[in-house]
């Protein structure tokens, strides 16, 4: 629990930070939403689906966002008895507040480019079921990687990033949980 504080406590001085250092108006605020394509690899299954992104670019170095993710997976998994297979299945949502920690830079005719840190918190929920049993959890986790947002033309923006999980005791695996592709415009 003193983790999750305290990422709430660092994203809030980080942002909060940013903000005081800077005035503007709504109109200045650069809100941008986007749409993408998002894979997890969650409990024995790699869920695909889709995600949701409204945030805003508080200076140069930092941006924000509130993210919601919907994925779905299935898979056939050997018994115990190694002979037969049972089908699982899992669908997941996801709620996220992320700061995004980098540094835009420009180029060409109006062209920009972002290399950022993601450093956020999400709630986890999801529903699994396999052979005859039913399994629901809420997790909250922590979340950390890389990502890139280019802008070819102004107000149009395609972005790219792959998050790690730190507390996910379902995946199957020691390596990138989620991989995120959008496209977005800002206003």
């Amino acid at each position: 629990m003193k983790n999750y504080i305290a990422a709430i406590a660092i994203i809030s001085s980080v942002s909060t930070s940013a903000i005081a250092n800077e005035s503007f108006s709504f109109d200045e605020m650069n809100i941008r939403s986007s749409i993408g394509y998002t894979t997890m690899d969650y409990s024995n299954t790699d869920n695909k689906g889709f995600n949701l992104s409204v945030g805003t670019d508080i200076n140069e170095y930092v941006g924000t966002s509130l993210r919601f993710s919907y994925s779905n997976g299935n898979k056939n998994l050997p018994s115990g008895d190694g002979d037969t297979t049972f089908k699982t299945e899992t669908t997941t949502y996801q709620l996220g507040l992320m700061a995004e920690l980098g540094k835009t830079f420009e180029f060409g005719d109006n062209q920009k480019i972002k290399p950022y840190i993601p450093v956020g918190v999400l709630v986890h929920r999801d529903f699994s079921q396999f052979a005859e049993h039913n399994h629901n959890s809420t997790d909250v986790l922590l979340t950390t990687g890389v990502g890139v947002m280019y802008e070819p033309v102004d107000r149009f923006f395609v972005s790219a990033e792959a998050l790690v999980w730190s507390n996910n005791a379902h995946n199957d695996s020691n390596g990138i949980d989620q991989v995120n592709f959008n496209v977005g415009y800002r206003f």
